[in-house]
Order: structure tokens, then sequence, then C-alpha cells
């Protein structure tokens, strides 16, 4: 079920040329990368996710674990709605235990080819999963309390 926040969102475009890029031989690379800054919590507060491989290994451990909710943030840090949501994910991060919802993050300039994986159209996208299933799916700008309702609504399914 795919569910709007307020209806604000970020398309995603290749090779946009916004934010911390620059232009270097074959197309545009983030200067996070470039500088070899890699981050291990992104500003949701959630696990930074780069690699298909990464995101595999999230897949897996949600099939592993049938009682934990899983949300994913694709995010970047050009898109105002995802700035406007980031309140909403820290909220919910702080209202639950690791061990019931785990929460990650994934910069969609970073990210490439999940976002190519995954469909991921616009930004912010949250998907709530269990059991490596897609259980909800918001897309645009969401607020604290449609946030909490979503992931309510998919501890309801859990249990």
């Amino acid at each position: 079920m795919a569910r709007g926040g307020m209806a604000a969102f970020c398309p995603l475009y290749p090779h946009r040329g916004r934010g911390n890029y620059r232009l270097e031989g074959s197309g545009w690379t983030s200067l996070t990368r470039i500088a070899g800054q890699a981050a291990s919590t992104g500003k949701s507060g959630g696990k930074l996710i780069v690699t298909q491989e990464e995101y595999d290994g999230v897949l897996e451990e949600s099939r592993e674990n049938p009682k934990v909710l899983t949300l994913v943030f694709f995010t970047a840090s050009w898109c105002g709605p995802c700035r406007q949501s980031l309140p909403a994910v820290r909220a919910v991060a702080r209202e639950y235990t690791p061990e019931s919802l785990k929460i990650y993050e994934v910069d969609v300039d970073e990210s490439t080819d999940i976002v190519a994986s995954t469909g991921i159209e616009s930004v912010p996208t949250i998907f709530v999963m269990v059991q490596g299933k897609l259980l909800d799916l918001t897309v645009g700008s969401v607020t604290e309390g449609v946030l909490k309702n979503v992931v309510k609504s998919g501890f309801k399914k859990v249990k």
C-alpha cells in the first residue's frame, strides 16, 4: 500500500549536479565518497547503508527476525522534504528499541545500485518491512504522527 505524506517529494534525476558533488571524469561524484568519509550512522539516526551487499544483508536480517520491523528511509542531502521528514524518523527511532525496530538510511546519491534494484523514483521514500517483505510504502514528506501510525500498523501485522 503506497501512502503519501504531505505530497511533497523530490523526483530523482541522474547527474543533476546539486549538493556536494563535482564533475569528475565520467560523471558526478559525491564529495563524501571522494573524501572517503564513510559514515556509519545517517542523519535520521539509522544505520547508513551504501552498497547493494549491505542492503541485501538488511533484507536477510529482516527475513531471519520475524518479530522485528525494519524501516528503510531513502533520502538525499539536497531534498527539502527529506529534511522535513527527519524529525519524524528520529521520533520513531526514540520510541522503539533497536530489538523491535531496525532503522536504516539510504542516501540515493551514494547508493545508485540500491535505488535501481528497489525502483525508488522519488525521495523521501520509506519502506516498512517484516521478514524481508514490504508491509508499507510511504512516498513524500511525512509527519511524526503519520509515521508513528505506519509503524504501529506494521507491528499489528507482526504480532
